[in-house]
């Protein structure tokens, strides 16, 4: 906000509060003035009722004496023994006396007439007291029998029995009639009220009843008093209990019981609500009527009348609608005064103002303009001269600022250089170490040594999973932690990662068990490389803290939605238990459960930091339960996307064993569980045995129902009985003998191949049992299909042909191709022997012989083409034809013309795939095959397709784990592969950049293409396209446009060497951890 304006509210915030304030003050005083006038109205209201009140108990007190007199008793004893003594009598008077000629012959002593004329003598005399207003106008005196025995004026009717008012006053004692209206013509009507009373004797026996009609007029004029009281503005209404006009004060005349409902507000059972209404009367004016309660006791409260009162609003308002318009006037003149004030001395400063944040604001942008001149005696011109001497400092502090950020970002590269290079320079000798102690442990030592080695490689170990730790920890502290989504089934994923973790398992004799319940997806797609980091470090903490007992990993559905599912992983263990107080602590950076723990069993304190992190970067959460002395369960949560194919269900598989028992043989429950639950999502019905002898019963009961027992699944280790020797007993029983048996088995329990086969055991299956391998053997077991052709096909490819040792001879330039070739090899028992170029490879063929010759197409000093076509030459004068094979980085048609024009026999594509691998090399070896094995690509005859290299069908990535992992298989051999990469690639790239410096595009081609034999060892397709791209070019010639691609080129290989890296530091935590 400007500073203008701020003056400007400044000026004008004054009156806006003056306003403010008076209109809170009008309306707190006319709220103020509104409860009083409620108050008084009230009060007014409450005044009329207790008025009316008194006065109607006095006049009523006057007849209350009469009745008491003992005059009066004696009179109405004396009317009712005559009525009383003869029979009919009553019946026979009221004949005469409805005949007004005969009811003068009646007997004397019906009628007391000393008693008449003291009733007239009275309402005289009280008419006189009221200045003329006739107070009572009939009193009449009637019997036990409602016979009149005396009355005021002439009796007309005699018999009063059957009167509501004699039969009220006779039951209830008091009797008070509301409202009535009488009317004599044209004469004024007269309202009055009924005022009834039982007379009893002295003993309490009814003697008769007394009523005395009581006129209103007083009453009437205690409301007009009232009325007259108030002025004009104010008025009172006096209402019946049904809401009836009784009289409205100040008229000189009301329609009695006419409707007054309008005057109070009702509840559905007629009881007043509230204490005012605000309604527009007759004349359209506004009024507000106040009432009151009648009081609790009194002839006021028998009647049920209500006192209102009555006011004009715009009369008694009027002073606060003149207070509201005078501070309304107050604040306009105040606002207009203030806008004369802002015109002579706000906008003067804030011209002064807008230089200053001008001048600033060049400031900010960098520059440093003149000083501000300086003007005048105020606070502006102090500011002035401070900012004029703040502008000479900051020309200073930037100074100062430039050096410490030159020394800060110097700081942070050598920080960056030191952990890119730590990973390398602790490593190299960490590696070499770790070889050279292994090697060692492969000769013969004394016991001593022997040791002392075995403790330098867990110290090694140690030190790298330490380093490892540190490392990732830096790269989640810095933000660089990605995720990859690549799909994997999560059971055999699982499956793999513990079975890695098994051994130390074994080395404990602890049970290490896993499920998936059966509502997890098959096929899930996420970063399968940082969930296995997470299993392992909280397994691998379960294993290390764990002595006895088991340790257990689920994984539950906890939710699923829109193609994404929310899992649940629990690792539950038996081993010392975390105390409560330090549950809070246990994923903090370098925390412990204490230190003796970190002595004890050691470890960083990284493992579960870095484990949360990853949790949480993955949409999950991460907590644990535990007790002291009776084990801990992690749990976390992980939200991973549902590959939109799954594998169906195995269940339909093996429909033909519904209905059969397999009995699952196992001590521990948790396994046993486990496997039954396998089972039945099969479909197949379990009997779960927990040891040798409950088998044997069942195997009984079973024989004794008639059933048959299908198949066995027996654990290896257990107590009494153990899997070998309960094999045993149920080959000794023919029934038995050919029943099928799986055995399963720890990594380490080594049964004898030899005793399996002697027992007839079909198939061993390694602990934590995978859901595809226990498949896989029930079905051999039971002689079915295998479930997968594709399956079936990989472990064909896989097993080649049953060849004899071959002498092979590898022409590769290439450190990556070497070492995945001879390892590959190797493996299957052939002898190999590396050359770098085509010269050696013509030279050691000429002295040795080689049962088939692998040749890498471009390589220094003589190429693969003109080495083989040298080896051709030779063999013509020899006639001895070796087989060659070339190893080609991308096989194109033209490719394969030329490789005939030199005479090879087949070609491989790069990077090296195991399976058609073994299918071209070992067609040229001596064994029990025929004919040409599936995976060779013959040179000569046939449609020849481009064949791609196996990241181009893969998508595009930086690098893909997966796919890598199932070319290369072996992990250290995927260890060793990454170094090389990370030390070549220095010097190829180097050699890539001088080439181009210099204009050279043959060096440029060159270079191009050994990092393309380099790249495409790694799934690594972004980088595999930049390079190929670059190689086209570079080979055209087109220098200018393969310039163009490095720098993409370049960024590619960072980020590839990255992802390397971070993979390999993974493999090596694996490796590490069994």
């Amino acid at each position: 906000m400007r500073l203008s304006t701020k003056l400007l509210l400044t000026i004008c915030v004054p009156p806006a509060l003056i306003a403010l304030v008076g209109i809170y003050v009008v309306k707190t005083s006319e709220d103020q003035l509104r409860g009083s006038i409620q108050t008084a109205a009230m009060a007014e209201a409450d005044s009329v009722q207790r008025e009316i009140d008194r006065l109607l108990r006095a006049r009523t007190a006057t007849w209350e004496d009469f009745a008491g007199e003992e005059r009066v008793r004696a009179a109405l004893v004396r009317s009712n023994e005559m009525l009383g003594a003869k029979e009919g009598l009553i019946e026979g008077i009221e004949l005469l006396w409805s005949e007004e000629e005969r009811r003068n012959s009646l007997p004397e002593g019906f009628l007391d007439k000393s008693l008449m004329r003291e009733l007239n003598l009275t309402v005289e005399s009280m008419s006189d007291l009221s200045g003329g207003t006739r107070v009572f106008q009939e009193v009449i005196l009637t019997n036990a029998f409602g016979g009149v025995v005396a009355q005021s004026g002439p009796p007309v009717e005699y018999l009063h029995d059957e009167r509501p008012w004699w039969k009220e006053a006779r039951s209830n004692g008091r009797y008070i009639s509301d409202v009535a209206v009488r009317g004599d013509g044209g004469s004024e009507e007269e309202v009055t009220i009924g005022f009834c009373l039982r007379i009893d004797g002295s003993e309490g026996d009814f003697l008769g009843v007394l009523k005395v009609d009581i006129s209103l007029q007083e009453v009437l004029g205690v409301v007009d008093s009232h009325a007259r009281r108030g002025g004009r503005d104010r008025g009172m209404v006096l209402l019946s209990r049904d809401g009836r006009l009784i009289r409205i004060g100040g008229r000189g005349k009301t329609r009695t019981l006419s409707d007054g409902s309008r005057y109070v507000v009702r509840n559905e059972s007629g009881e007043l609500e509230g204490e005012q209404i605000i309604e527009k009367g007759a004349s359209g004016r506004e009024q507000v009527y106040t009432y009151a309660n009648p009081p609790q006791q009194g002839i006021v409260s028998n009647l049920g009348w209500v006192a209102v009162h009555t006011a004009d609003v715009d009369a008694q308002f009027a002073p606060v609608r003149q207070l509201r318009n005078n501070v309304i006037l107050a604040a306009a003149v105040a606002t207009f005064l203030g806008v004369g004030v802002m015109l002579w001395v706000v906008f003067p400063v804030s011209r002064r103002m807008k230089r200053l944040v001008e001048a600033t604001r060049q400031i900010g942008k960098g520059t440093i303009e003149a000083p501000i001149s300086v003007a005048g005696h105020d606070e502006l011109s102090e500011l002035s001269d401070e900012f004029n001497q703040m502008r000479t400092r900051l020309g200073e502090t930037q100074e100062n600022l430039r050096k410490a950020m030159e020394q800060a970002n110097e700081a942070s590269k050598a920080k960056g250089d030191f952990l890119a290079n730590m990973s390398h320079e602790i490593r190299t000798p960490m590696n070499a170490i770790m070889g050279i102690t292994e090697l060692t442990l492969g000769t013969e030592l004394t016991e001593e040594q022997r040791h002392y080695q075995v403790l330098v490689e867990q110290s090694a170990h140690s030190l790298l999973m330490l380093l490892n730790d540190i490392l990732d920890y830096s790269k989640i502290e810095a933000g660089k932690l990605e995720l990859e989504n690549r799909e994997f089934d999560l059971r055999d994923s699982v499956g793999d990662i513990l079975h890695t973790l098994s051994p130390r398992a074994v080395e404990k004799n602890l049970e290490l068990v896993f499920r998936v319940e059966p509502e997890v997806p098959v096929i899930l797609s996420g970063d399968l490389t940082r969930l296995r980091q997470i299993i392992v470090n909280l397994v691998g903490n379960a294993l290390k803290f764990t002595d006895r007992g088991e340790v257990v990993l689920s994984v539950e559905n906890r939710h699923e939605l829109e193609g994404r599912v929310e899992l649940l992983f629990k690792v539950r263990d038996t081993g010392i238990g975390v105390r409560a107080d330090r549950l809070e602590r246990i994923f903090e950076v370098f925390a412990q459960a204490d230190s003796s723990t970190t002595r004890e069993f050691g470890g960083s304190g990284l493992g579960l930091a870095i484990s949360k992190r990853i949790v949480k970067k993955m949409g999950g959460e991460i907590w644990v339960e535990s007790v002291v002395g009776e084990g801990s369960i992690f749990h976390f949560t992980a939200v991973l996307d549902v590959a939109s194919e799954q594998e169906e269900s195995e269940s339909n598989i093996l429909q033909s064993l519904d209905q059969l028992a397999v009995l699952v043989v196992d001590d521990n429950a948790t396994q046993r569980r486990v496997v039954g639950e396998m089972l039945y999502h099969w479909g197949i019905s379990g009997i779960l045995c927990p040891d040798g002898e409950s088998a044997l019963v069942a195997l009984e009961k079973l024989e004794s129902e008639g059933r048959e027992a299908k198949l066995l699944l027996i654990d290896r280790s257990m107590p009494a009985i153990d899997g070998l020797q309960l094999a045993k007993y149920i080959r000794r029983d023919s029934r038995w003998s050919e029943l099928p048996m799986i055995l399963l088995t720890s990594v380490s329990d080594g049964a004898p191949g030899g005793k399996t086969d002697e027992l007839g055991i079909t198939k061993v299956v390694n602990k934590p049992i995978k859901q595809s391998l226990l498949l896989d053997a029930i079905m051999l077991a039971m002689g079915m299909e295998e479930r997968k052709q594709e399956g079936r096909r990989r472990d064909a490819g896989r097993q080649g042909r049953q060849v004899d040792s071959m002498q092979v001879l590898l022409a590769e330039d290439g450190k990556v191709n070497q070492l995945v070739a001879v390892r590959l090899l190797e493996r299957r028992g052939h002898r190999v022997t590396v050359v770098e170029n085509g010269l050696e490879a013509v030279n050691r063929s000429r002295k040795e012989n080689f049962d088939v010759i692998l040749m890498d197409i471009q390589m220094p000093v003589m190429s693969g083409y003109e080495a083989s076509q040298e080896i051709r030459r030779r063999e013509k004068q020899t006639g001895i034809h070796i087989p060659i094979v070339a190893m080609t980085a991308h096989a194109m048609p033209g490719d394969r013309e030329e490789c005939i024009n030199a005479g090879m026999d087949a070609y491989l594509s790069k990077p090296i795939e195991s399976d058609e691998f073994y299918a071209v090399v070992e067609s040229y070896g001596s064994g029990d095959g025929v004919g040409e094995p599936a995976g060779a690509v013959p040179l000569a005859g046939g449609d020849m397709k481009e064949l791609k290299g196996a990241d181009e069908d893969a998508g595009v990535t930086i690098f893909d784990a997966d796919a890598f992992r199932q070319r290369i298989g072996d992990e250290m051999l995927m260890c060793e592969i990454i170094r090389i990469f990370e030390e070549e690639l220095g010097q190829m790239w180097q050699s890539l950049l001088e080439a181009e410096r210099k204009g050279d595009p043959v060096k440029v081609h060159e270079a191009a293409h050994r990092l393309k034999g380099l790249v495409g060892n790694y799934c690594a397709s972004r980088a595999w396209s930049c390079v190929t791209e670059l190689n086209g070019l570079a080979a055209a010639g087109d220098l200018a446009s393969a310039s163009k691609v490095v720098p993409d080129f370049e960024k590619e290989l960072g980020l590839l060497e990255e992802a390397l890296r971070e993979f390999r530091e993974l493999l090596e935590v694996t490796l590490s951890s069994s």
